[in-house]
């Protein structure tokens, strides 16, 4: 695993950016990015496939791990996301049950927004 002070570095980077944009939250999905963003942490389930079975949501204000219940368990104990200071956000194993617990965090403005998520790949 990378340095705190790395994966600090890219948390503010990412933050930057969504300031920039005047965008409440990045999804990382794809296992580079999920990696990049963990210091080497692993999403995948199989070799398959760029897509992780976990996904890191960035906003302002926090960063949550959102997986399923299956996954949830693996990914504390195997990434140690929660000593990087991840919320782990699990739902009930089903790929369209992700979008509930993503959607339910406050957004940074009172704009309207439209939280549509398409999980799988």
């Amino acid at each position: 695993m990378a340095a705190k002070a790395e994966i600090i570095e890219k948390e503010e980077r990412v933050r930057n950016f969504l300031r920039s944009r005047e965008l409440d939250a990045l999804l990382l999905k794809r296992q580079a990015n999920f990696s990049w963003m963990t210091g080497g942490g692993l999403n995948l389930v199989g070799i398959t496939t760029e897509i992780g079975a976990a996904a890191l949501l960035i906003t302002v204000r926090g960063k949550f791990l959102v997986c399923s219940n299956i996954e949830a368990p693996r990914m504390i104990e195997e990434e140690k996301l929660e000593d990087q200071g991840f919320e782990i956000l699990s739902f009930p194993f089903a790929p369209a049950a992700a979008e509930r617990p993503i959607c339910s965090i406050p957004a940074k403005t009172d704009r309207p927004r439209h939280c549509s998520i398409q999980w799988s790949s």
